[in-house]
């Protein structure tokens, strides 16, 4: 039985503290002593990216040195914590609130979030045993801290969803390390908005890289301090919902998210303490919910360091967590109509299939990734294939595109008969008669096979000789082979599939794409989304009316290992 313990994870801590030291000011004269300045705008930063997070790793270390749990200097790493703290009282505003100096000044979701950090440390702080003179100058100071924020957070507001339960959280962690301190009516208007989580388990933001774990822990924290029951149930659903969006090597799928984590390949280490925390109130889910934690620890690098404190905080609440040997569930298919969204793990191929958007397909297998799948005609700018209605087909699915997401279109404008001024040409489009054309319905059936997908995309109206394109939008780092072809593509580039079967060769996995077609030449597509800086593009061209059935395949490379299918295949599937 694997364990998962405070030590490796606090020193893994200790090590990136001390590789920010250098952003620290400690010039005994500066006005800005005790302040993180951010490399990004040479400011001194108060919040919880700055000051304030390394305020509560440096009391978090001393804490846990005091229990003899990591090395390290407690008499220098204290009195860094107090220049710290100490800079964080000059950066209170009269109200209290701090400033997040890239946009929101005398913010209260920011304050917010430092408040969480500072009563962390004030809760860390109190179970020291045998506490110094600075110790307890420390935890007075962080103290007055709180104080000071708590009318502030009371009116301060908020921005995005996930703010309100970070401002309610640190209302309820702040009165119950402070008694006198009383949220009243405030957090009751928090509370009684109710919780955004949908029935499958995402919030508005359906953020799993970054919110969904902003909005973990401040609910865990309410329904700890605040008794509120709805909080833990919700902090439940939506762990369990991500377990469906991780993947074998510990990322997550963000092909959902609305913020800025959309389309972010990340190992989402800031979720294992909410999987740790919730563990302790769900035994039905504990053991899944601490594979969780063990995986996203085992897989976490150097860019989830910033993520270490808060994993670093539940260990040391919670002890040692003894991970059970029977392995979580690696291959289902799993339907979420809400989003919609097909997910699928086989192994170490995971795919999610999307509708809404025009990213109809993202995959994930041993560092083979596609980024996208885009399916386009040049119709009438109406092109772009959005899956209107998606169901499930027995082990496979259909995606229905009906095309109807633009007025006026596809069509062309009929004179009025009447004069229609300049400054009213918009206002007309909606009387004008409309010489109308078809719509460009089409359909995409996906069927799973043993190391893949095959693909059937199908047009059901519109009109003849339209050009049409597949866009395969995959990550950079593979060896393009084809029959006669081997190349290594730069990110940016088009690579059109003509015929047969080509592959892209990555280091630990290959990916098959068959067949190609030879419809057209053309690059860049009206109306089709150009490719990604980030992206490869494998293009199949077709024409209008047609038919293509198509497959991907992901396998181990091998010596020699032969390309499937032939160059003497069919050069299209086109109807």
């Amino acid at each position: 039985m694997k364990i998962l313990g405070p030590a490796p994870v606090l020193a893994r801590l200790l090590a990136h503290h001390e590789t920010q030291g250098h952003r620290v000011d400690l010039r005994p004269r500066s006005p800005h002593h005790g302040a993180w300045i951010s490399p990004d705008t040479g400011l001194p930063e108060a919040g919880h990216t700055g000051t304030a997070l390394h305020f509560a790793r440096a009391a978090l270390l001393c804490a846990a040195a005091r229990r003899e749990l990591v090395a390290l200097d407690e008499i220098r790493l204290l009195g860094e914590a107090r220049a710290h703290l100490a800079y964080l009282l000059r950066a209170q505003r009269p109200s209290g609130l701090i400033d997040l100096r890239s946009c929101n000044y005398d913010s209260g979701p920011d304050t917010a979030f430092a408040v969480q950090l500072v009563c962390a440390a004030v809760e860390t702080g109190r179970a020291v045993p045998r506490p110094s003179p600075a110790w307890r100058l420390l935890l007075r100071d962080s103290e007055r801290f709180l104080r000071r924020a708590f009318p502030g957070l009371l009116g301060g507001g908020f921005h995005t969803p996930n703010h309100r339960w970070v401002v309610a959280s640190a209302l309820a962690w702040s009165a119950s390390l402070l008694p006198s301190l009383k949220p009243g009516r405030v957090l009751a208007d928090y509370l009684a908005e109710g919780i955004d989580i949908d029935a499958e388990g995402s919030f508005i933001e359906r953020s799993a890289a970054i919110y969904d774990a902003v909005c973990g822990r401040s609910l865990l924290l309410l329904h700890e301090h605040a008794a509120w029951e709805p909080a833990l149930d919700a902090a439940r659903r939506n762990l369990r919902f991500n377990l469906s969006l991780l993947r074998a090597d510990g990322s997550i799928d963000t092909s959902l998210s609305r913020r800025q984590d959309h389309g972010l390949r990340s190992v989402p280490l800031n979720l294992a303490p909410c999987y740790l925390q919730a563990a302790e109130h769900s035994p039905d889910d504990r053991a899944d919910f601490h594979h969780a934690a063990s995986r996203l620890w085992a897989a976490s690098g150097p860019a989830q360091d910033k993520d270490l404190f808060w994993l670093a905080h539940a260990l040391l609440r919670l002890g040692p967590v003894n991970i059970p040997a029977r392995a979580p569930e690696t291959r289902f298919r799993r339907w979420f109509p809400q989003k919609p969204l097909w997910r699928v793990r086989h192994d170490d191929l995971s795919a999610s299939f999307l509708g809404g958007g025009t990213r109809l397909a993202t995959m994930s297998c041993r560092g083979a990734e596609l980024h996208a799948l885009k399916i386009s005609q040049s119709y009438f700018g109406t092109g772009r294939f959005i899956a209107d209605h998606m169901s499930p087909r027995g082990d496979g699915l259909r995606m229905e595109c009906e095309a109807r997401h633009f007025p006026h279109a596809p069509g062309y404008q009929l004179p009025l008969g009447r004069p229609v001024p300049m400054e009213e040409w918009e206002k007309s489009l909606d009387a004008r008669p409309m010489r109308t054309m078809p719509p460009c319905r089409s359909r995409l059936d996906i069927a799973p096979l043993a190391d893949g997908f095959a693909f059937d995309y199908h047009t059901l109206d519109g009109l003849d000789g339209v050009p049409a394109q597949i866009a395969l939008d995959f990550a950079p780092g593979a060896i393009w082979e084809s029959a006669g072809t081997a190349l290594v593509p730069a990110a940016g580039q088009t690579l059109f599939l003509t015929a047969g079967s080509a592959r892209l060769v990555y280091p630990d996995c290959v990916v098959e794409i068959s067949p190609g077609a030879d419809a057209h030449r053309t690059w860049q597509m009206r109306d089709a989304e150009p490719v990604s800086s980030a992206s490869i593009r494998i293009l199949i061209p077709l024409l209008t009316p047609l038919r293509h059935r198509f497959r991907l395949r992901f396998f181990k490379p091998g010596p020699g290992s032969p390309l499937r299918g032939s160059s003497r295949a069919s050069r299209s599937n086109n109807a």
